[in-house]
């Protein structure tokens, strides 16, 4: 497979996550390759994944007061539990 086209079409990916397991799979496959003597070489290990440096989004925690009001809502509003 051609190394250009290959980074063309994980570039063509709108996040690093979704290019890093896409590669993750690629590599696999082209491995796959040369264990039955297909290929002889895996261009897929030198792609790159990161383009965007994405910006994480921040993460929010409960406060103390918003974890009991929500436990407090859970046990009022709810008495069956399902359990998934």
């Amino acid at each position: 497979m051609n190394l250009l086209i290959m980074q063309q079409a994980i570039n063509e990916l709108e996040t690093d996550n979704e290019r890093k397991n896409s590669k993750k799979i690629l590599v696999d496959m082209l491995e796959k390759a040369i264990d039955s003597d297909l290929l002889i070489k895996n261009s897929a290990k030198q792609i790159n994944t990161v383009i965007s440096k994405e910006v994480k989004k921040e993460r929010r925690v409960l406060t103390v007061s918003d974890a009991e009001l929500f436990l407090a809502m859970r046990r009022t509003h709810s008495t069956t539990i399902y359990m998934w």
